[in-house]
């Protein structure tokens, strides 16, 4: 029994890291192919470290975890996974997951015994990017993923008063942070049924968006939720980074039974009618910080299909 893990490893980071604990962890025997030097790509933007350089990085991780590790040069892009009988287990990213499936079809032609893969999600830096050796040789993260500069947030001006304990979450997320807080058209506070307050929210978050890492828009929405006058108030974040990518969140819900007054024209709803209804003080802020927190988990779980479609490649 032995498993194999495959990579370039230009930099050691925690993306690398994690795919070599995993291998650790399964107790059995370690065959790690590096990419040999006359293999890495020529087109590659940063200058290409020696097998030599990236082989003793390697040993000196794998000393501290584990004695048990062979590595052996990669001339090509499976080497000889789908030929070698010994080979049980397979660790891959989400984003090589495809590959390890291919060799095991490879496998399976060959008259072997499928690979079991052992797949790692990807390790996001504190942008929610993930964390590659191209990145960190442009200066962008470090080696755990933490960014060399604050992290840009903008946010349509409206919502400031409410953003105290957001602010504070944002921070412990991401570190550091630079707000920018800018008008827009929306520029009172409005209330409406769902799910349009998701679609407000998305042209006020598209809106706010420059040359920012991302943006947030928010809108309460109203849910129906019985014939009787009984309706249910949340708030919704939608959040849009740089790359385009949107996601979504809700807070908890409150309910509320408005006046046949209140319901004779969506204009009429403001601010107003969340503190007149809504007993919870702070309910506001908290709501805020609530579907934000929704849309960040959103960001985290990402599925592997998109990452592979619009991200740059992990090294």
């Amino acid at each position: 029994m032995k498993v194999i893990v495959a990579g370039t490893f230009t930099i050691l980071h925690d993306g690398h890291k994690a795919l070599l604990d995993a291998a650790i962890g399964l107790g059995i025997p370690i065959v790690i192919g590096l990419t040999d030097t006359s293999f890495i790509s020529k087109s590659k933007p940063y200058e290409i470290v020696s097998y030599e350089k990236r082989m003793k990085v390697l040993e000196e991780y794998l000393n501290q975890k584990s004695s048990d590790f062979t590595i052996r040069p990669l001339i090509s892009t499976e080497g000889d996974s789908a030929k070698e009988e010994s080979y049980t287990h397979i660790v891959v990213s989400e984003e090589t997951e495809g590959a390890a499936k291919r060799i095991n079809e490879k496998r399976s032609k060959n008259g072997l015994k499928e690979l079991t893969i052992v797949t790692v999600p990807l390790m996001l830096a504190k942008d929610l990017l993930p964390i590659s050796s191209r990145r960190i040789i442009n200066g962008e993260i470090d080696e755990h993923g933490n960014l060399k500069r604050k992290i840009r947030v903008s946010i349509n001006k409206i919502w400031e008063p409410y953003l105290g304990e957001t602010i504070d979450y944002l921070k412990e997320t991401f570190g550091e942070i630079d707000i920018q807080l800018r008008k827009t058209v929306k520029d009172k506070f409005s209330i409406a049924f769902f799910p349009d307050n998701y679609h407000i929210a998305t042209m006020e978050a598209t809106e706010v968006l420059e040359d920012d890492d991302f943006s947030i828009g928010l809108c309460h929405g109203i849910k129906i939720v019985s014939t009787k006058g009984l309706f249910l108030i949340s708030m919704c974040s939608v959040i849009v980074d740089k790359l385009g990518r949107i996601h979504f969140g809700e807070s908890s819900s409150s309910e509320f039974e408005p006046s046949l007054k209140e319901l004779a024209g969506i204009d009429m709803y403001d601010i107003s009618v969340i503190e007149r209804y809504v007993k919870e003080e702070k309910w506001i802020g908290n709501s805020i910080k609530d579907s934000i927190d929704a849309s960040i988990l959103s960001f985290k779980n990402l599925a592997q299909t998109e990452l592979k479609n619009q991200m740059f490649n992990i090294e």
